[in-house]
C-alpha cells in the first residue's frame, strides 16, 4: 500500500515535470510571437515616421543650397539679403577704385531699392561719387536721380551735394521743370543749402519754349490740328515730356485712332479735313 503511494507519487512527479515543459515552449512561443508583434510595429512606426525625416533632410539640403547661391547681378538687387551678400565685394571695388561713374549710379540706385545701409560702404561711395561729380562724367538727370535717392536713403553728405550742385549750376537752364522741381524738394529734404550762384541758376526760369506737353499725334506725322492744337509741336517741349516720364504713347488712347477723330472734328467745323 505504501509502496503503491510511493509509485503513484513518483508517477503523479513524472506527469508534473511534463506539464511545465509544455507551458515552458508555450510560454516561449508567446515570447517569440509578442517580440515579432513588437518588431512588426516598430518598423510600421518608423515608416510612418519616415516621411517626416525626408521632409526635414529636404529642408535642410534647401538651406544649404539656398546659402550656396551666387549673388544675384546688381542692377536685379531687391531685397536686403541680396545686397548684404553683395556689400563688402561692392566696398573692396569702391575702395580700389574699379567702378565706372555708370556703375556708381547702379550702386545707388541698388541701395534705394533694397534700403541697405552701411556706414563703411556709403564713406567710400561718397568719396568715389563726389569725384564723379568733379569730373562731369554724369549727365544732369543722373546726378539729380543719384542725389534724390541718396536723399531718400538719408545719406546725407555735404561734400557730395556740394559737388553736385557744382556739377548742375551750368546745366540748369537745360533741365526739364519736372527735374528741376525733384531737385529743389531733394534739397529741402536733406537741408542742403548751395552757393548763391546755384540758387540764382535755380531760381531763373527760361521765358522761351513751349512749356506744354507734346504732342503725341504729331510725332507720328497724324495730327490734324497744326497751330490749333492744345499740345506742344516743338522739339524742347518733346525732350521735356520724355525727361519727365509724363509721355503717353498714341497706343494708350484706348486703341481708337486720335488722328482720325482730330480730323473728324476739323470737317465737322470747318468742312475741310486738314488745316493746310
Amino acid at each position: 500500500m505504501l509502496g503503491s503511494k510511493r509509485g503513484l507519487a513518483v508517477g503523479s512527479s513524472r506527469t508534473g515535470t511534463r506539464v511545465p515543459a509544455v507551458e515552458r515552449s508555450r510560454s516561449r512561443s508567446k515570447g517569440k510571437e509578442k517580440r515579432r508583434d513588437k518588431k512588426s510595429k516598430e518598423e510600421k512606426k518608423e515608416k510612418e515616421f519616415a516621411w517626416m525625416d525626408s521632409e526635414e533632410e529636404d529642408e535642410a539640403s534647401a538651406s544649404a543650397s539656398s546659402s550656396e547661391e551666387k549673388p544675384v547681378p546688381l542692377e536685379e538687387v531687391q531685397s536686403l539679403g541680396q545686397m548684404a551678400k553683395l556689400a563688402p565685394g561692392l566696398q573692396k571695388r569702391l575702395k580700389r577704385g574699379d567702378l565706372r561713374s555708370k556703375e556708381l549710379c547702379e550702386v545707388v540706385a541698388a541701395l534705394g531699392r533694397s534700403k541697405f545701409f552701411d556706414g563703411g560702404l556709403f564713406e567710400v561711395l561718397a568719396n568715389e561719387l563726389r569725384r564723379a561729380f568733379n569730373r562731369r562724367s554724369l549727365g544732369p538727370s543722373e546726378v539729380i536721380t543719384t542725389i534724390a535717392q541718396l536723399g531718400d536713403l538719408n545719406a546725407y553728405n555735404q561734400r557730395v551735394f556740394e559737388a553736385a550742385c557744382d556739377a548742375l549750376e551750368r546745366e540748369l537752364n537745360r533741365v526739364p521743370e519736372a527735374l528741376r522741381q525733384k531737385l529743389e524738394s531733394t534739397l529741402k529734404q536733406v537741408k542742403h543749402t548751395p552757393s548763391e550762384g546755384f540758387l540764382r541758376a535755380l531760381s531763373q526760369r527760361s521765358g522761351g519754349g513751349d512749356r506744354r506737353q507734346a504732342c503725341p499725334m504729331f510725332w507720328r506725322g497724324q495730327c490734324k490740328w497744326g497751330p490749333k492744337c492744345k499740345l506742344s509741336h516743338d522739339d524742347n517741349s518733346f525732350e521735356n515730356t520724355m525727361d519727365s516720364g509724363s509721355w503717353k504713347p498714341p497706343s494708350m488712347s484706348g486703341g481708337k485712332s486720335v488722328g482720325f477723330k482730330q480730323s473728324a472734328d476739323l470737317f465737322k467745323a470747318d468742312r475741310c479735313g486738314a488745316l493746310w
